[in-house]
C-alpha cells in the first residue's frame, strides 16, 4: 500500500486526477475487497497553478489551530527561511489552504478549476443551512463534486450515515452570494484571516490549545 507524504501534482497529473475521481488513497482489502480510504497529513503543492495546500485528516478539525501553525512553518521554510531572494517573491502568489479531509481536497480542486471563489462556496453553504434547505448533521459533509453553467452539485452526508445524497443549486445562487469579505462577522473574519475555508468551522468547536 502506497501513500503519500508530499505531492507535487505538477509532476504528477494523474494523481491530481485520481483525486479528481475521489480514487487517492482508495484501497481493497484484498481479504474481503472491500474498499477502505487512508486519510492522512500531507503537503500537496501545485506551482503551476500557484497552490499550497496542508491536508490534514477531517477527524482533526477540532485541533485546526494547530495545524494552521504548522501549515504556516511549512511554508515559511520553503519559501522565506530556506528560500533564495526569487523564490521569496513567488510566496505571495499562492493560494494557501488547510483542508480537513480527501473529499475537501477534491472540493477546492473543483471549485478552483471552475473558476469558483471557494470562500464564497462556503457562504452559500452556510446560507443553504440557514434557510433550511440543508441539514448540517455534526460529522457530516456538504462538498462541491460538479459545476456547469447552470448548476452546482454537491454530496452531502449525514453524521454517521454513509450514505451519500446529491443536493442541486442552481448556479445562479452561488453568483448572487452577497460580497462577505468587508463585513465585519466573525465568519467574515475567519474567511479573510486563516487558510481553514470551510463552514464546519460554524458547527465544531476546536479544541483549546495546549499550554505548558
Amino acid at each position: 500500500m502506497d501513500v503519500a507524504d508530499s505531492l507535487h501534482v505538477s509532476a504528477r497529473p494523474d494523481i491530481r486526477m485520481a483525486i479528481l475521481a475521489g480514487e487517492f488513497h482508495r484501497f481493497a482489502c484484498p481479504m474481503c475487497n472491500r474498499f477502505m480510504l487512508v486519510d492522512k497529513v500531507f503537503a500537496y503543492t501545485d506551482f503551476p497553478r500557484n497552490q499550497w495546500f496542508t491536508v490534514v485528516p477531517a477527524a482533526n478539525l477540532p485541533d485546526r489551530a494547530e495545524w494552521i501553525a504548522f501549515a504556516e512553518r511549512s511554508f515559511r521554510a520553503v519559501f522565506v527561511e530556506r528560500a533564495a531572494p526569487m523564490v521569496q517573491t513567488w510566496a505571495p502568489r499562492f493560494t494557501r489552504r488547510v483542508i480537513f479531509g480527501l473529499a475537501s481536497l477534491r472540493e477546492k480542486l473543483v471549485a478552483f478549476d471552475a473558476g469558483l471563489d471557494d470562500r464564497r462556496l462556503e457562504q452559500l453553504k452556510v446560507d443553504l443551512v440557514e434557510s433550511g434547505r440543508l441539514i448540517y448533521i455534526p460529522g457530516g459533509y456538504c462538498h462541491l463534486v460538479g459545476v456547469t453553467s447552470d448548476e452546482l452539485t454537491f454530496e452531502w452526508a449525514g453524521g454517521d450515515d454513509p450514505a451519500t445524497h446529491e443536493v442541486l443549486v442552481p448556479r445562479h445562487e452561488y453568483d448572487a452570494v452577497d460580497d462577505r469579505t468587508n463585513s465585519e462577522t466573525p465568519w467574515a473574519t475567519q474567511l479573510l484571516t486563516t487558510p481553514v475555508v470551510d463552514m464546519r468551522e460554524l458547527y465544531v468547536p476546536a479544541t483549546e490549545p495546549v499550554t505548558a
